[in-house]
This record gives C-alpha cells, sequence and structure tokens, in this order.
C-alpha cells in the first residue's frame, strides 16, 4: 500500500515538472503565457524597444509588430514579435508567444 501511494506520488510531481500549455504550446520549446502590451510598425517598435529576435530586414520590412509581456522566472519581461499575418492581434490580447522563435504566429489563449 506504501509502496503504491509512493509511486503515485512520483508520477504526480514528474507530471507537474512538464509545463506544456493546451498540449501544444511546450515551455522547454520557448512558449509562454504574454498579454499583448503594444503594436505598431515593427521596425518602430524595434527602435523604440531595442532588444528583438534577430529577423532578416526583408522578412520584417513593411510588417506590424507586437511587444508581449510575460513572467519567466518570477521576473517580468517583454518581448518584440512580429505580428501574425493570418491574425491580428490587439493591445490587451492574452497569447502564447514562443520568446525563443520570434517568427512563429503567436497563438490567442483563454485566460486563466
Amino acid at each position: 500500500m506504501m509502496k503504491t501511494i509512493s509511486m503515485f506520488l512520483a508520477v504526480l510531481l514528474l507530471s507537474a515538472c512538464a509545463t506544456v500549455y493546451e498540449q501544444r504550446y511546450d515551455f522547454h520549446d520557448g512558449w509562454r503565457k504574454a498579454r499583448v502590451q503594444e503594436i505598431g510598425p515593427f521596425n518602430k517598435l524595434a527602435k523604440n524597444y531595442g532588444y528583438t529576435c534577430r529577423q532578416s530586414p526583408e522578412k520584417i520590412e513593411g510588417k506590424q509588430g507586437a511587444i508581449v509581456g510575460y513572467s519567466n522566472g518570477g521576473r517580468w519581461r517583454s518581448q518584440l514579435m512580429l505580428q501574425p499575418e493570418e491574425r491580428t492581434v490587439k493591445k490587451g490580447d492574452l497569447v502564447y508567444a514562443n520568446i525563443l522563435k520570434c517568427e512563429e504566429p503567436m497563438a490567442p489563449r483563454a485566460p486563466d
């Protein structure tokens, strides 16, 4: 009986370490729960914001960008992302954002 309880607790603890949002957006692949803070022309946001994922100039020319805020290790961070072409995000939208691959389209998410 005690062995069964120990095994159950071990499995429960191991599964708690794997963060996968909606079975698609894995934390270890760079996905974070985020909120859109600002939107505008990518080049203008890049000048005002500073750090951004590296993008080739032809990929961002004339594109819209979005600054998203997310929690990382208890600290609030921001990241400049490309605005998805297939849909428009607006300030305040909740999204999943891949902070390691900014070219990945942001995906909408429901409130926690």
